[in-house]
């Protein structure tokens, strides 16, 4: 029978700080292979998620808050991980 991956995480972030502190923790979350890790960024998030090889889901700056709401009722996270968020999108904070 195939290993079931207990809990889903999103991981959202924009903000360079806040993506870069938060790299360490996506690839140990990886590393344990019992999370399922669903990462979302945007703006500078992006580079950084690209040059640490982690795959993410790119998010539109202009995303509204019903589309928020379906990502997160489609994937039903039981953790929501954010990065740091003052670069005017503000994605964490919504």
């Amino acid at each position: 029978m195939p290993e079931t991956r207990s809990t889903r995480i999103i991981v959202v972030c924009g903000d360079p700080g806040g993506a870069n502190a938060l790299v360490p923790v996506i690839k140990q979350l990886h590393s344990e292979k019992k999370w399922d890790v669903l990462v979302f960024a945007y703006l500078h998030a992006r580079d950084i998620m690209e040059n640490n090889s982690i795959l993410f889901s790119m998010v539109d700056d202009k995303i509204t808050l019903p589309d928020i709401e379906k990502i997160l009722n489609e994937n039903y996270p039981a953790i929501l991980i954010t990065g740091t968020s003052f670069n005017g999108v503000d994605l964490e904070i919504k």
